[in-house]
């Protein structure tokens, strides 16, 4: 029976192992059935991702193509659109040509009365140059022309001579850039403005002297505006001038305490200052809270007549920011304050006919707007009369 009963449990422990190497082989299948599906499911993918990547691939390469076929057709239609405007212009060249006699006398009695009554001024000399600018456009040798345009050039650099002689320096500056503009090559800008330099300098000296002696601290220029309640016409204008003479961090340290204290025009610089990175570093949402602050004044100054807020408003339409971006209402803004004599207006606006962005495309139009603008200093004006390939000379 002990003997039975043996046999009976080894059998019984052997099909226990058998049956257990049975599940531990199904189980082994198992995972590999698993396995193998898994490696043909990610094949699978695989294929599925290559497949979708070369369609992507041929997409792309569609795209390009009529990317590529569309700005063909679009420089095509701009040199048609270009032969079509020098067809015009020579039209017109050849309609006026009769009557050019006639308008240079004209324009050179309305240069001499500009600039002989009631003597020269900036206004005056603004309006004389235009003119004997378009005279020059009509016949570039006009002999009249070109001595009333140097006798503009001498009033700037007498301006500049008696501004230096009281210490005026941004007077002296800016009269020096005006001369420049109009004559880059004459000499007594390049020596007013080192005598300039020599007088800063020795004024600085000067002053650490008396520094030096002096324990008293002047009060920064923030907390004088900010304490007199007042905006200073004066420094506000300093300020504006620094900006568009490029000397970005000179119109921010002037402009941020005129903003802080309230205006709209010094609030609009300083935002559009944050938000190029002119002068400080950039701050997209710093220079868009400062904006919306002097947007409403911007408004009202604008529907007012304001030269500045116009060409504000005119930039906020061009850009979109605040309002709808519209061309042809950022055209509108410019041109009002254009007008006006604005050159910041003057190099927006000039630049738009060149794109023919809210104005039909017109180079003598943009290149008339952007003169203006850069014969009163206005540095971008320079540069894109450079880039139309027009001097700054006619």
């Amino acid at each position: 029976l002990a003997e039975q009963e043996r046999i009976k449990q080894q059998k019984l422990a052997e099909e226990e192992h058998i049956q257990q190497q049975e599940i531990a082989e199904l189980e082994r299948v198992k995972k590999e059935r698993v396995i193998k599906e898994k490696e043909i499911e990610q094949e699978r993918i695989r294929q599925q991702q290559l497949a979708e990547q070369e369609r992507i691939r041929l997409e792309q390469l569609a795209e390009q193509e009529r990317i590529k076929q569309q700005k063909l057709a679009e420089e095509e239609h701009i040199r048609q659109q270009e032969i079509a405007e020098q067809d015009r212009i020579k039209q017109e060249e050849i309609n006026k040509s009769v009557s050019n006699a006639n308008r240079i006398n004209s324009l050179l009695a309305q240069a001499e009365s500009s600039t002989t009554q009631g003597g020269l001024t900036r206004s005056s000399a603004a309006s004389g140059l235009g003119h004997y600018r378009e005279v020059l456009g009509i016949d570039p040798d006009n002999e009249k022309a070109k001595s009333g345009i140097l006798k503009i050039v001498r009033f700037y650099i007498d301006t500049a001579n008696r501004a230096l002689a009281v210490d005026l320096f941004d007077v002296v500056e800016n009269n020096l850039i005006l001369a420049d503009a109009i004559d880059p090559d004459n000499d007594a800008v390049d020596l007013l403005h080192d005598q300039m330099e020599l007088r800063k300098n020795a004024l600085a000296k000067a002053k650490q002297q008396t520094q030096k002696k002096e324990v008293v601290k002047k009060p920064d220029q923030k907390k004088v505006v900010e304490q007199s309640g007042k905006i200073d016409p004066q420094q506000l204008k300093k300020g504006v001038d620094a900006y568009y003479q490029g000397r970005y961090e000179a119109a921010h340290d002037i402009l941020k305490p005129l903003a802080e204290n309230g205006s709209g025009r010094a609030q609009f610089r300083i935002g559009v200052m944050y938000l190029r990175g002119r002068g400080i570093t950039q701050n997209i949402d710093s220079g868009t809270r400062w904006i919306r602050t002097a947007f409403p004044k911007i408004q009202i100054a604008a529907t007012a007549g304001e030269p500045w807020a116009q060409a504000d408003l005119g930039s906020l339409y061009q850009t979109g920011l605040l309002v709808a971006q519209n061309d042809n209402e950022a055209a509108r803004w410019y041109r009002a304050a254009a007008e006006q004599g604005y050159a910041g207006a003057q190099t927006n606006l000039g630049a738009m006919y060149a794109d023919g962005k809210g104005v039909a495309r017109n180079r003598t139009e943009a290149v008339r707007w952007l003169r203006l603008a850069a014969e009163q200093g206005d540095k971008v004006a320079r540069s894109n009369l450079n880039a139309l390939g027009a001097s700054n000379r006619n």
